[in-house]
């Protein structure tokens, strides 16, 4: 991991920018939003055409293991055993520190899990449809798809509800923050981590669960979260990471 440098750490919360960043940032995810949403029908025309074995592989190990990763029960477990691991540094640092890496991961992926869950309650798009008979009518192009539900909610839906609703999708924003953050903690394995989120990502899209641009938009928000809360542990720790010669206690 490269060195730190402590004084140029700041709180998330204090709102300190780098503006060509922040700008930079949102260029990049516009960007993929729109090539995603361009992606959104033929994704699901070859969902649609590849069906029957595209069934079969959701019955295979490979695909439960990739749709797992957006499980955040998984990421609580991994979360304990991070921690029992950091606990060899108990007597030199502390618990609260030893936990901190732990404590990392669990926040930020279930922050993303939250946000997921009041983005999907704002935009209420709801999720593809599995047949051209579901749909109701002819698709070309992806906007054909797109279906929403009306805020006061129907009849089998309550107002508040987010059950059936795909932007963004729960599964892949818990992956892809899980995936981003220890890519920061453990940065040697970083193919690793995020083909492990875009495998899961894929699960959902093949599957009718997602479009193409719910998964998209789930890595976007996941990165900022990610983002914020390695911010946060980094100031956290800032005066550690001084003592350390610009590196971090654990790490």
């Amino acid at each position: 991991m490269k060195q730190i440098d402590p004084d140029k750490l700041y709180s998330p919360l204090s709102l300190k920018f780098h503006l060509v960043k922040v700008v930079g940032f949102l260029a990049v995810s516009l960007a993929l939003m729109a090539v995603a949403v361009y992606l959104d029908f033929p994704a699901w025309d070859f969902s649609v055409r590849h069906n029957e074995g595209l069934q079969e592989w959701t019955e295979s190990d490979s695909y439960r293991m990739l749709r797992v990763m957006g499980y955040l029960p998984v990421w609580i477990v991994i979360t304990v055993a991070l921690i029992l691991h950091d606990t060899r540094y108990l007597r030199k640092l502390g618990f609260g520190i030893c936990a901190g890496r732990g404590l990392l991961l669990i926040l930020t992926t279930g922050a993303a899990g939250i946000c997921a869950e009041l983005v999907k309650f704002l935009v209420k798009r709801e999720r593809p449809p599995k047949t051209l008979e579901d749909l109701g009518h002819q698709a070309y192009q992806s906007f054909d798809l797109y279906t929403f539900r009306p805020f006061w909610g129907t009849e089998t839906r309550a107002w508040h509800e987010t059950g059936g609703l795909g932007f963004p999708s729960s599964h892949a924003i818990v992956a892809f923050a899980a995936a981003f953050i220890l890519t920061k903690l453990f940065p040697r394995a970083i193919g690793l981590w995020v083909l492990l989120a875009v495998g899961c990502a894929a699960t959902r899209v093949l599957r009718f669960g997602h479009y193409v641009s719910d998964v998209t938009a789930s890595a976007i928000f996941a990165y900022a979260i990610a983002q914020f809360f390695w911010n946060w542990h980094l100031y956290n720790q800032r005066e550690l990471i001084r003592e350390n010669d610009g590196k971090l206690p654990i790490g």
